[in-house]
């Protein structure tokens, strides 16, 4: 076990949710904390920047796998993935519905 999760352990720390505001974490580790915490997400101050930068059309792909316990083909192991379908999302400009252009494998 890690150091520091032996030490969460014996202070009685059992979820995330009871690591105490005054336990040392890093910056990142306890944006992490809090956001879980207060079951919001965290945005950084330059996210808004690095949006405004994007240009219309935007292209979004989304694959979807499966990872079978059961090798299903040769050459497989266990829980190897094996995608199945395809998605790109297509946004024309700012607040317009995405299209969505898809592919199935077989």
């Amino acid at each position: 076990m890690r150091p520091r999760l032996q030490k969460l352990v014996a202070l009685g720390v059992q979820s995330i949710h009871d690591i105490p505001e005054a336990y040392p974490l890093s910056t990142r580790l306890r944006r992490a904390c809090t956001a879980v915490q207060m079951g919001k997400p965290w945005f950084g101050p330059e996210l808004k920047i690095e949006l405004g930068k994007l240009k219309y059309p935007l292209y979004l792909a989304d694959f979807e796998i499966l990872n079978p316990a059961i090798p299903r083909f040769a050459g497989m192991r266990p829980s190897d993935l094996i995608p199945f379908q395809w998605i790109v999302h297509v946004q024309r400009q700012p607040g317009a519905m995405p299209e969505a252009f898809s592919r199935l494998s077989v």
